[in-house]
Order: C-alpha cells, then sequence, then structure tokens
C-alpha cells in the first residue's frame, strides 16, 4: 500500500473535488457538495470551513467522527460526514460571498500530512422581473434632427445583465449607438432611417432570463431612391416611349416616411408649367406632337427635404394609325357621292317637272349624264389584277306612268324595236386607264324603256372593243348571265335612229 499513498502525497489537489462557483436563490436551501477520492478506513483527517469574505468568519471545524461548527451559525449551516460536505438551510444575502475548505490527511505509515484547501464562491440571486422599455420622448423623430435614449429597467431582480435587440438581433455598439448604466441605456444620436424596427431587452442573472416587449422605433425621413415608372409603353434610361393614342400613366415612387408629396411639372425650351399634384400622372398621348419633358418633385413635409427626377415622353409612329388615317380618307368620298347624288337627283326632279316641251329631253339626257360621270369618277377604281367579265349596271327611272313626271306620250317619231314612245341609245366607251358608260335618252316620254341594264365587257386589247352576241354566246360564262347582252357603238350617229343590235 506504500507506494499508492506516496503516488497521492504528490497530488493532493485531486484528492477533492468542488465546485468553484455555486449560485444560489434567496430564501431557499443551498448544498456544496465534496467529492473525496481517498478512502477513509485507516486515514485520519481534520478540517475546518471559511468564509473569507466579504468578511473572515469561521464556520465549522471536524475530523473523521464529528464536527464543531460556529455556535452564533448552528442554526444556519450543516456539515455532512464522512463527505464533509456544507449545506445552508436557508440563504440569505449575508450568505453570498468566497468560501474556503481546509483539510489535512495523515496517511497510514507517514510522518506528514497532506493539506488540501478548496475554494468557492456562492451567489445569492433574486429572480428578475419582466422587464420594461420606456423612450426618452414621444414626439416624432426626424432624420438627422432627433437622437433618443432608450431605457430597460426591471422592478425586481438581481446582477442583471442587459442586452439590446433590434428585429431579434443584437444592437451592437457604434459611434452612434451608446450603451450606459450597465447596458440598461441605449442612446441613439442622431437617429436614422436604418434605426427603424422593433426594439427589446433581454435581462438575466444566474438563475433567470426575462424578456422584455417589443416597441417599435419610428423615423422619419426621405425621400430617397426617387423614380418614375409605367406600366405602358417602353422605358430606355429616361425616355418612355408609348404607341399614339394611348392613354399613358406614369407613378412616382420614392422611399419616404410619411409619404411625400408629389408635384407634376412639365418643362418646354425654358419654361416650366405645374400639371398636377398627386403619386399618378395621365397622360393622353394623341394630345402630344412631339417629344415632351416632365419631371417629378417629391417633398416631405416632416423631413423638409425634396427630391426631383426627369424623364421624357415620346410618341412612336405607327402603322396602325397610318392605317386608321386612310381608313378615313377612303370613307370621304363616300360621303360626296351620297350628297352630290342627292343634289342631282333633286336638280333632275325639279328640271323636269318644271319642263315640258320637246327639248326637255336633252335637259333629262344632261343631268343624267353628269351625273353617271360623277358617279363612275368616284366610285370606279381600277383593279388590274382582276379578270374575266366586267358588269356595270345602270339604274334609269322616268316616264309619265311615275308620280312627279306630267309629259304625255307623244307620237313615234323614231322606227324601231323598241316601244313607239321609247328610243333609247347606249355609248359604251373604253379608255386604258378609265371605262365608263354614257346613255343619252331620245325624249322623256319612253316609260318603258327606264329600268336596270346590265353592261358585260370582257377584257382584252384596245383593237377587240367591238364584239358581237354571237362571239360573246361562245362563252359558257356568258351564257350563264341569262341577260342581254349589246354590242357598242363607237360613235353616236347624228340621226335621231338608233339601231340595236342583236
Amino acid at each position: 500500500d506504500f507506494p499508492f499513498f506516496f503516488c497521492l502525497k504528490g497530488t493532493n489537489t485531486e484528492l477533492i473535488r468542488v465546485k468553484p462557483i455555486v449560485h444560489g436563490t434567496k430564501g431557499e436551501p443551498l448544498h456544496l457538495p465534496v467529492e473525496i477520492d481517498f478512502g477513509v478506513t485507516g486515514v485520519q483527517f481534520q478540517g475546518t470551513w471559511y468564509q473569507t469574505s466579504p468578511r473572515l468568519t469561521h464556520l465549522v471545524t471536524f475530523d473523521n467522527n464529528r464536527s464543531i461548527p460556529n455556535l452564533l451559525l448552528k442554526d444556519t449551516l450543516v456539515l455532512s460526514l464522512p463527505n464533509i460536505s456544507l449545506s445552508f438551510k436557508r440563504l440569505d444575502e449575508s450568505a453570498e460571498g468566497d468560501y474556503q475548505l481546509s483539510i489535512n490527511i495523515f496517511f497510514p505509515g507517514q510522518n506528514k500530512s497532506v493539506t488540501v484547501t478548496k475554494t468557492i464562491s456562492i451567489t445569492v440571486n433574486v429572480p428578475l422581473s419582466t422587464p420594461i422599455i420606456e423612450k426618452s420622448s414621444e414626439a416624432p423623430l426626424v432624420e438627422d434632427n432627433d437622437n433618443v435614449t432608450l431605457t430597460c429597467t426591471v422592478e425586481d431582480g438581481s446582477k442583471a445583465k442587459y442586452q439590446w435587440l433590434k428585429n431579434g438581433q443584437p444592437v451592437r455598439p457604434s459611434e452612434r449607438h451608446l450603451f450606459l448604466q450597465n447596458n440598461s441605456t441605449l442612446l441613439i444620436h442622431p437617429v436614422k432611417k436604418e434605426d427603424m424596427g422593433r426594439y427589446s431587452c433581454v435581462v438575466k442573472n444566474p438563475i433567470s432570463l426575462s424578456h422584455s416587449r417589443a416597441m417599435d422605433l419610428s423615423v422619419f425621413y426621405g425621400p430617397y431612391n426617387l423614380e418614375v415608372n409605367s406600366n405602358q409603353g417602353q422605358k430606355i434610361g429616361e425616355v418612355f416611349t408609348v404607341d399614339p393614342g394611348e392613354l399613358v400613366f406614369f407613378d412616382c415612387l420614392a422611399d419616404s416616411n410619411p409619404p411625400n408629396t408629389c408635384v407634376w411639372i412639365s418643362r418646354t425650351n425654358n419654361s416650366t408649367e405645374v400639371l398636377m399634384t398627386g403619386p399618378r400622372f395621365e397622360v393622353p398621348s394623341h394630345k402630344l406632337a412631339q417629344p415632351t419633358k416632365f419631371l417629378c418633385r417629391a417633398f416631405n413635409n416632416v423631413t423638409q427635404k425634396q427630391d426631383e427626377t426627369h424623364f421624357t415622353l415620346v410618341v412612336a409612329a405607327s402603322r396602325g394609325r397610318e392605317k386608321h388615317v386612310q381608313g378615313e380618307s377612303a370613307v370621304s368620298p363616300l360621303v360626296i357621292i351620297t350628297i352630290t347624288s342627292m343634289l342631282i337627283i333633286m336638280c333632275m326632279f325639279v328640271f323636269v317637272r318644271r319642263t315640258c316641251h320637246p327639248k326637255r329631253g336633252r335637259i333629262f339626257t344632261l343631268f343624267w349624264r353628269s351625273y353617271y360621270h360623277l358617279l363612275w369618277l368616284f366610285s370606279y377604281r381600277p383593279n388590274p389584277d382582276q379578270k374575266g367579265l366586267h358588269r356595270s349596271v345602270v339604274a334609269m327611272w322616268g316616264g309619265s306612268s311615275k308620280p312627279g313626271f306630267p309629259c304625255r306620250k307623244r307620237k313615234n317619231r323614231h322606227k324601231n324595236k323598241w316601244a313607239d314612245n321609247s328610243c333609247l341609245r347606249v355609248r359604251h366607251t373604253f379608255r386604258p386607264s378609265v371605262k365608263h358608260c354614257s346613255v343619252l335618252l331620245g325624249h322623256e316620254d319612253a316609260t318603258e324603256d327606264f329600268g336596270i341594264y346590265e353592261f358585260v365587257t370582257i377584257p382584252g386589247k384596245m383593237e377587240s372593243a367591238q364584239a358581237s352576241s354571237r362571239s360573246l354566246a361562245r362563252l359558257d360564262s356568258v351564257r350563264d348571265l341569262h341577260t342581254t347582252i349589246y354590242d357598242v357603238i363607237r360613235h353616236v350617229p347624228e340621226t335621231p335612229t338608233l339601231s340595236l343590235l342583236k
């Protein structure tokens, strides 16, 4: 056994193990455990417990078989043998401090004792209550102008340690963030936009941990990052390009608290014009004859700061717009034709009604030819791609059998295959670029001659302009027309007699 004890002699610090610090709660019992690593059988030991701070106080003396406590503390301390652990029945604030265990161990066969000394610190703590955050001022905080102080307080508790959190993350000290009074106070000077958030504090001591309710810190700032956006058109840099006729909306956006006031301004040369106030601007693009420069100015009424941004609005040329204009131009001749036709018909009616003499047929013929030439001029559009038969339909109305024509029938002056009171002359003239049909009426009493006549022409060379009904009859397409085809007369005979060709 001797070699074993000789080994322990040089390692006496390992013969006894204790906790270096023990946290206790005020009003609660506390146990200071001691672990011994030597056998108590055949070994004699003697020791003492002391409180070394805040002042030196003898607590208890002990040996293998008994303990002698301080009579002043006999009701508060208990020593356990043989493991020499010390227990407090009820902690109070006076029990807080440093304690020392000193023991002398006598091993069998050894002339000298082994002395072991251990120190233990005891803390007496009070559980912490829920902390409360207080702000130095409830007035609005303006960026770069105001300071703010946040204070975290607890009503109950001891040895509290404070930590500040912003949006759940620790607040680090900086030039603008200062911690005072054991970190229970946070000073921010001056406040800025990035200081906005939810602030809370955490307090803890050795036996408890508590969180405060979060408090919102608001800061008035801006405007920052001002820009103009639109869902219409295309934006390249500061230029917006939109289609003609499009109603465009622009939004003036900025990072600002409170929201800024927007003013829309138009700039032309060296002059400016305030258009409207508000975050959204409406521009009818059809009112812009040329690229126009606009300006959005944002102003914060609280921070008294402002910012502005410029942009140019350009209306792009559009094929759709050109087609629309061409469509309007194409409609205009139709209106002219309608008005002209109505005027000519009214004039024809008046002249025929007021004039009842042999020459009135010529007058009627003059008006009819004028009307037809105008109608053909406005309505005919040559189509070089069209092939086959061309039809021209002429409607003629008149005669004493219709209301408004008081003229009576005359005796037959012309012998032809038509009715006794009718005379019809048809001239169909072809020109290289324009074709038209003129109808000359012999006299107004041809009541049976008026009606709807269809003239069929076959495109070809100028030399083949005259065709007979026999040559046309060979064409199957002509036979399917079920209509009467007349030969073309190149010139109008001077004699009043007209021949109707089969």
